[in-house]
């Protein structure tokens, strides 16, 4: 009685699974994301329409909806964005289950599936970037040494004889480790050999690291010759290749591709589950942009203050997609031969503002930081003092960050580039200036 009952709520599990995933798959299909998404419900796909159903009917596949509603609770009380994505990849693989009867393992394959589509959080991607930017450096390096190319290493850095190569978190393959992983999970589910689908899990990372090193190997060439331009180039389609190829290689390997097809109940089942799913995306995605926006505050950066004079400085493309502010403007001040990069950013929305720091931004770009200390600032504020070095060049940056400036609430940052002469008090007393013209009453 319970998995018939949970079959005919299926319908309303894929609406609702479409409501709480709309912005976030609007999102990713805008950004560098959308390839997971892909790739993971293609996944889900070749697992369900290849998959045998059970011959043995189980409560088992209810646990996914009843953990399911227990994240979209946890979600909505402690107003976290990660508990509800995770309920609605849950809702949608709990649909398929119901619908489909597989066993056990497929059925944990496409729980698995789904639940890669959801990012890890930002500094734990950022850490988990940064060991294998390292790790991907050190591995260079020996190769190249070992090959006689006078290369060395400094943190993520790699020193050649006329340049200095940044491993950061866009090179560090941590992109890769999910399509691998998918590619894996999908092959082990459907591979007739218990050890062909435990050899695909186990190499899943290591097949990564050895695609993104070769990729890496022909970018890092490419500019160890001065050819930037040309590597530019080579960057972004050998990322693509990537990507597909780290999904592709374990079912390559592990899995007979003349035995795969697409059984039309499981295709059925699947393109319903998706429709429902897209009924829900557009609902609550229209509930969304119908909401009545809030405007940022004005946050007016003056040409001049106490001698510095100011100059704008347009921010790349790619770091305002990072950031993706609601507010964001970069100047560089100058006074007698002194000079400050004043960087002021403002979220409406504080858990995306949060997401986003000084620190986390400068080891996702390969430099070595070291954190000096944190203070209160005027109550609300806090202060974050580092130190940062890049290839023997070294900077100090102070941050302030002050939760709810103003009537708008949001999440304001304040981040002061220097060079590393000044001390804690001197830099606090430069972010007090800049906070005070800045930022006027929101101060």
């Amino acid at each position: 009685m319970q998995l018939s009952l949970h079959k005919h709520l299926a319908p309303v599990q894929a609406i609702g699974a479409g409501l709480l995933l709309g912005p976030f798959v609007l999102a990713s299909m805008q950004g560098d994301r959308w390839t997971i998404l892909v790739l993971s419900f293609l996944s889900i796909l070749l697992i369900v329409g290849n998959a045998s159903a059970s011959p043995i009917r189980s409560n088992w596949p209810l646990w996914p909806a009843a953990l399911a509603g227990s994240l979209v609770l946890a979600g909505i009380g402690f107003s976290a964005d990660k508990p509800l994505l995770l309920g609605g990849v849950l809702l949608f693989a709990s649909v398929l289950l119901s619908k489909t009867g597989l066993p056990r393992v497929p059925s944990l394959a496409i729980v698995a599936c789904a639940c890669l589509m959801v990012p890890l959080p930002a500094a734990i991607e950022t850490e988990l970037a940064m060991a294998l930017a390292n790790l991907e450096a050190s591995l260079f390096v020996v190769l190249g040494q070992a090959l006689g190319l006078p290369v060395r290493l400094f943190g993520a850095q790699i020193f050649f004889d006329q340049s200095i190569v940044t491993i950061n978190q866009d090179c560090s393959g941590t992109l890769l480790l999910l399509p691998a992983l998918l590619g894996a999970t999908t092959a082990a589910a459907l591979s007739k050999h218990r050890r062909h689908a435990i050899t695909a899990l186990v190499l899943a990372v290591p097949l990564a690291l050895l695609i993104n090193l070769v990729r890496l190997g022909v970018v890092l060439g490419l500019m160890a010759g001065g050819d930037y331009q040309r590597a530019d180039q080579w960057h972004e389609f050998l990322g693509f290749t990537a990507l597909a190829l780290s999904w592709v290689l374990p079912l390559a390997l592990f899995v007979d591709f003349d035995s795969i097809g697409l059984r039309s109940n499981a295709m059925t089942t699947f393109a319903r589950t998706m429709a429902l799913m897209f009924v829900g995306g557009i609902a609550t995605t229209i509930i969304h942009v119908s909401e009545p926006s809030v405007e940022p505050p004005k946050l007016a950066v003056p040409g001049y203050i106490s001698g510095w004079v100011a100059e704008r400085v347009e921010i790349p493309p790619a770091e305002a997609r990072i950031l993706n502010a609601d507010q964001v403007s970069r100047h560089r001040y100058t006074f007698d031969d002194d000079e400050l990069l004043v960087t002021v950013i403002y979220h409406l929305d504080p858990k995306v503002g949060k997401e986003h720091s000084s620190e986390r931004c400068f080891l996702a770009m390969g430099w070595q930081v070291t954190k000096q200390a944190s203070q209160p600032f005027r109550g609300s504020g806090l202060l974050t003092f580092l130190d940062v070095s890049s290839g023997g060049h070294w900077q100090s940056v102070i941050e302030l960050e002050i939760e709810d400036p103003g009537v708008s609430g949001g999440l304001l940052r304040v981040q002061l580039v220097s060079r590393p002469g000044f001390t804690n008090d001197q830099k606090r007393e430069l972010i007090s200036l800049f906070t005070n013209k800045i930022l006027g009453e929101l101060a």
